[in-house]
């Protein structure tokens, strides 16, 4: 602590802070505006390791870590499924879109089209945790399938072998859609050679116009970033847990005061430009950088948990109310409104 004498030993805690190296989240902007750096300055008994983490299944896996605060996508379902002591402390919404492609020559004209149909399901074989694009084309065509009054059940589901496209934080944005076409290809290979009649994917009109592939339904994608501690973080470190919440709470309302910057911010952090982000991300200010506990949130993680669990992409069930810790939240609206 400080004022103790220079001869007394002051192990310092660690807590790691990581978030997604791939999409925006609440916790890109506090670490551009610097944020969480002036916050945790001068600690002598705390030491804060903010890290870009990488989705390289070679990089060690941060579940097992005691002091962990994580800013990502929903894998960490898969962890607490695996029994791991974390907390859910905020949500926010990452929205983008899902296309189901089928070939112009296949006779498939409307979403009832795809009764009796074989439909293209990515498999991903050097996947360590959860399978989440396996997990988003089983929810792309659940979605489309009830439109036209049907279930997975009318149509044959088959399994196309893909593998990551892993991110890197030094990757540009050129880079990163580059794997994430690389991911893709065996997928429209086996839609183009005929072994499947549709798949879910998302191709530039240009290059789907030359494939001869047509775009038969299109739908919003909402998904969840979570903010996610360990239990022994929330236990022996509530007050770290709190602060961090309130900067991020800081960040979002910063945002809304200046939209034009944000996206700079987060821009410059993703090796991308603004006008890029905003084609991708037009609600980026008022819902990817907003964090809360709201019930259309919490309602969307738990379809998630829900999904991952029928389709057997996650190993057990869990209690999700019990998975959520609303406390630290709540505390740290407190302070940011004082």
């Amino acid at each position: 602590m400080k004022g103790m004498s220079s001869s007394t030993l002051v192990e310092k805690a660690v807590v790691r802070y990581t978030r997604c190296a791939a999409v925006p989240t609440p916790s890109s902007l506090a670490v551009q505006l610097g944020l969480i750096e002036k916050e945790f300055a001068g600690e002598d008994d705390l030491e804060l390791k903010v890290i870009s983490q990488s989705a390289d299944p070679k990089v060690e896996l941060p579940h097992a870590n005691r002091f962990l605060i994580r800013n990502a996508q929903v894998k960490n379902i898969w962890a607490r499924a695996q029994g791991a002591d974390n907390r859910v402390l905020a949500l926010s919404f990452l929205e983008g879109s899902t296309s189901i492609l089928v070939r112009k020559d296949s006779g498939i004209e409307k979403l009832s089209d795809l009764k009796g149909r074989r439909l293209g399901v990515a498999l991903t074989v050097d996947e360590p945790t959860l399978d989440s694009i396996r997990g988003g084309g089983f929810k792309a065509y659940e979605t489309a399938l009830k439109k036209a009054g049907l279930t997975l059940a009318d149509a044959t589901l088959v399994d196309i072998q893909v593998k990551r496209g892993w991110i890197e934080e030094h990757q540009t944005e050129e880079e990163r859609q580059e794997q994430h076409t690389t991911s893709a290809r065996p997928q429209i290979l086996a839609l183009l050679k005929g072994e499947v009649d549709a798949i879910v994917g998302k191709v530039p009109p240009a290059v789907a116009t030359y494939l001869g592939l047509r775009e038969l339904d299109s739908q919003p994608s909402h998904q969840i970033r979570a903010l996610i501690a360990t239990g022994a973080l929330l236990r022996e470190q509530p007050e770290v847990v709190v602060r961090i919440l309130t900067k991020l709470l800081e960040a979002g309302e910063w945002a809304k005061a200046h939209p034009e910057q944000a996206y700079e911010y987060v821009a410059r952090d993703h090796k991308t430009t603004a006008p890029a982000l905003k084609t991708r991300f037009p609600n980026l200010v008022e819902k990817t950088l907003q964090i809360g506990l709201e019930p259309e949130k919490l309602a969307q993680l738990r379809a998630q948990k829900d999904l991952y669990l029928r389709h057997r992409l996650i190993a057990a069930d869990f209690d999700f109310d019990a998975w959520i810790d609303s406390a630290p939240l709540e505390e740290a609206r407190r302070r940011f409104a004082a």
